[in-house]
């Protein structure tokens, strides 16, 4: 018996081992994904934008001059919460965009009304999917203005590349255009029309 409780002893006192030494410390890498996990399910209070955007969850992130300093800038969106995402910049002197609901993706559509800043397309999937609600932004006197009406892309749930959503507004002969599709036509083609810019 005395055996018997000598080694259940010798048992409970190895599996409680609190040296140092003996834990495995985590690598960066768990480290980045744990503190992601924290951030992305508070307030998202990350003064600078994560350089590898894949280590944090629903985020992504796109490059551009959107203040005119001639200092390349990268907006990255973050989930605020829940549905609800933020996008931010990586210079303080950039305010945050408007928040928005559902997930988003973002463009740079280079400049589209000539004001020597890159202008930001937001492309914001709609509560049940199928379709994005696109909205084109330019960064004006210290704050974020919407330059272009709100339009419907429909994607009936089929992936739709970044290169594909930055071919949707075009800049022709000084005048913007965006591919519209056609929703009257069976093959859902898409039509160019004119972008008024306000």
């Amino acid at each position: 018996m005395n055996k018997c409780l000598i080694v259940l002893m010798f048992l409970v006192l190895s599996c409680n081992d609190s040296d140092e030494e003996n834990r495995q410390q985590p690598s960066n890498v768990n480290a980045i994904a744990v503190r992601a996990i924290i951030a992305d399910t508070s307030l998202m209070t990350m003064p600078s934008p994560p350089q590898i955007a894949e280590r944090i969850p629903d985020t992504l992130r796109v490059e551009g001059d959107f203040n005119g300093d001639h200092i390349v800038d990268v907006a990255y969106a973050v989930l605020y919460r829940e549905k609800r995402y933020v996008v931010r910049f990586s210079s303080d002197s950039i305010r945050s965009l408007p928040l928005s609901e559902g997930r988003i993706r973002l463009v740079n559509e280079e400049d589209l009304n000539n004001d020597g800043r890159d202008d930001l397309s937001i492309f914001q999937e709609s509560a049940k999917g199928g379709a994005y609600k696109v909205s084109t932004w330019s960064y004006m006197n210290g704050k974020w203005k919407r330059i272009t009406r709100t339009w419907v892309l429909p994607y009936f749930c089929d992936y739709i590349s970044d290169k594909e959503l930055k071919d949707r507004i075009v800049i022709e002969d000084g005048t913007v255009y965006y591919y519209d599709t056609d929703m009257k036509d069976e093959n859902f083609s898409l039509v160019k029309k004119e972008m008024l810019l306000r």
